[in-house]
């Protein structure tokens, strides 16, 4: 459209002018310009884009009906490979949700940048309220977090609120929880080294069964908290 109406500006200009000269002149200018317009495209691409051209019959492309051809092949490959990446990326955001042990922070973080990828990729843009809902379910959270994330929200499910909630609260929960299994292990590794002192080698099956338990209960402090978030 734009060239369409440049060159009908150019023609009414020398139409308003009287010296004919001038004007077979700007003529020619025109017409040439019009039946290499599909050359002249071609020759600015690169990458891609020319090797899916390149190989293009030059008669075929020289027009201006060249253009046309030249952009079918364009559109054609891009418009496919544009609709399979707003597949997976709409694939890829449906389906996320927080990892085991994943820091609230970081998920929060990779949650956000996965909804921009499909906004970008031309999925239908979520209501606030959509996303702060998929937001907090994907969180993965235990049915106690659950209701206390809800009763401070107080009905307010925004993507905006969600995530400044999200990381605000649940993030010293995280921090709670790692400190105390931290302290757990700790505990259970301190008395083993005590009760191992004590027993000596003469007792090797009860060291060694006392040092299975440490180790289960290690084990089952870890579930619980991996369970619970």
């Amino acid at each position: 459209m734009a060239f369409q109406e440049a060159s009908e500006a150019y023609l009414v200009g020398l139409l308003e002018d009287t010296n004919l000269v001038k004007w077979k002149i700007g003529y020619g200018e025109i017409k040439l310009w019009i039946n290499t317009l599909g050359l002249t495209i071609r020759s600015a691409l690169s990458g891609e884009p020319w090797e899916l051209v390149g190989g293009l019959p030059r008669e075929e492309i020289a027009s201006l009906e060249g253009v046309n051809k030249i952009m079918s092949v364009l559109e054609k490959k891009y418009s496919s490979e544009k609709k399979r990446v707003r597949m997976d990326s709409v694939n890829a955001f449906f389906r996320i949700e927080m990892k085991p042990m994943e820091d609230i922070q970081d998920f929060v973080s990779r949650f956000d940048v996965v909804l921009r990828r499909c906004n970008a990729a031309g999925m239908a843009e979520l209501g606030e309220e959509h996303k702060g809902g998929l937001l907090l379910g994907r969180s993965k959270l235990s049915e106690n977090e659950e209701k206390i994330m809800l009763g401070v929200l107080d009905g307010n499910l925004s993507y905006e609120r969600v995530t400044s909630l999200l990381v605000g609260i649940m993030e010293r929960v995280f921090r709670t929880k790692t400190r105390k299994k931290s302290g757990i292990v700790e505990i259970g590794i301190k008395i083993l080294k005590r009760r191992t002192f004590v027993i000596t080698v003469k007792r090797r099956d009860i060291c060694k069964g006392f040092v299975q338990k440490i180790k289960e209960m290690a084990k089952n402090a870890m579930f619980v908290e991996k369970r619970d978030m």
